[in-house]
């Protein structure tokens, strides 16, 4: 069971003060009407009046405004995979999930700010399919090519560093990973990197120029400042445990390398984006990839997920037509005298 519109779900609070007030105002209208009658006479004075038809009515009004106030989070339960053709390009989207991106000169670290970066190029792609690959010391596609961007920003929201069990920093990788998940797949190819660019292991030189020779064309982020920050160390349960020191007991500082992210977007005919505390890179990157194109791909599977709103609006509508049919107003529903 899922909520389009779940985030709407606080407007229920509204429902047993609604249900309080009514029953406050009831109890207020019963009080009245023993002050002025009584028995009998009190029965004649309101023409038919019935208390009980009175709280059945309320009750049905109730529960047609719960059912529409649940109807209106647009309640979706069931899942079936259409096939569909669509019009885009296939992006692979590869984040360095090193320890150095866990360093804070980029608030809130160097790897939530990448990820809230990548949240935020996600809402603006149009009928693009995404992957998604994360790299250390080796590189691993965490979601393959899809357009269901929800499944995909899941993905993204559970990146997390130390996920890949080499560790290091191999800029290499993401682009072979790339190069093997564009197998086979025809159109404009793109590969974003977001990373430090510390690389120490592997020649992404060569990856890079294997890459162009596969028309892929690579876009760099830098993650990080030039000035760069100690790397934090978390234990088993992500609770702090001091700073990374080098072989002799120094605390490391990690800076951004511009020049290897610079080479292979240069390599590949890309763009290298900088950013800062002020400047993300999800406009730029947006703008490059509109500029791209539209490529043609083969048919995929797209979930479809079933509503199930039309069931509690009917319902609701049910209930508002017995509330009406037991109005005092029509001869359907009459108490006797």
């Amino acid at each position: 069971m899922t909520w389009l519109y779940g985030s709407w779900a606080w407007i229920l609070w509204a429902i047993p003060v609604l249900i309080a007030a009514l029953g406050w105002a009831f109890r207020k209208s019963e009080r009245r009407w023993d002050r002025v009658a009584i028995g009998t006479i009190r029965h004649r004075i309101v023409n038919g009046f019935d208390a009980i038809v009175a709280r059945r009515r309320t009750g049905l009004s109730v529960v047609a405004l719960i059912l529409l106030a649940v109807a209106a989070l647009r309640p979706q339960f069931g899942t079936e995979y259409v096939s569909a053709i669509n019009k885009g390009q296939s992006i692979v989207v590869a984040v360095d999930t090193s320890l150095s991106m866990d360093a804070t000169d980029l608030s809130p670290s160097r790897i939530e700010f990448a990820k809230e970066d990548l949240n935020a190029l996600m809402t603006q792609l149009k009928g693009d399919r995404i992957s998604l690959v994360t790299f250390a010391g080796t590189a691993a596609i965490q979601c393959p090519f899809t357009i269901d961007y929800l499944a995909a920003k899941l993905f993204i929201d559970d990146i997390m560093t130390g996920d890949l069990p080499i560790p290091g920093t191999n800029l290499a990788s993401p682009i072979h990973a790339a190069i093997a998940a564009y197998r086979d797949i025809p159109g404009r190819k793109t590969l974003i990197i977001y990373s430090d660019g510390e690389s120490f292991e592997g020649d992404y030189r060569a990856a890079a120029a294997d890459a162009k020779s596969q028309g892929i064309v690579i876009h760099t982020v830098g993650i990080g400042t030039e000035k760069g920050d100690v790397i934090p160390l978390y234990d088993e349960n992500r609770q702090p445990a001091g700073f990374k020191v080098d072989r002799s007991n120094k605390t490391v500082v990690s800076k951004r390398d511009n020049q290897s992210l610079k080479e292979v977007a240069a390599i590949t005919g890309g763009r290298y984006i900088q950013v800062s505390a002020h400047q993300a890179a999800a406009p730029q990157l947006a703008v490059l990839l509109g500029k791209a194109g539209e490529a043609d791909y083969r048919a995929y599977l797209m979930p479809r997920h079933h509503d199930r709103y039309t069931v509690l609006a009917a319902l609701a509508l049910i209930a508002l037509v017995l509330e009406w049919i037991m109005s005092p107003m029509l001869p359907l529903w009459r108490p006797k005298l």
